[in-house]
């Protein structure tokens, strides 16, 4: 089984879609038994998701790309971060 700096050092990957599948499954069985390093994965995925949808919307509406950040920020203080 993977350690936690492992699951750090894999994260982008995991999130990204490019583990294979043992290293995928080995990733997941972690996450179930880690709820720190579960957490962690939910917060990076949280932030690559702000990231994407303001500096999607930043360009052509800086008004909702606010708003966007801001519910994104409170959901994730919230350790409620959206799905995506």
């Amino acid at each position: 089984m993977l350690s936690c700096r492992g699951v750090a050092e894999r994260a982008n990957a995991m999130i990204d879609g490019d583990l294979g599948g043992w290293e995928a499954a080995t990733m997941r069985l972690h996450l179930l038994l880690c709820r720190g390093c579960a957490r962690f994965l939910r917060q990076m995925r949280a932030t690559q998701d702000m990231t994407e949808a303001v500096a999607s919307e930043a360009v052509t509406q800086p008004e909702a790309a606010d708003a966007r950040f801001d519910a994104l920020l409170s959901e994730l203080r919230n350790g409620k971060p959206s799905a995506g």
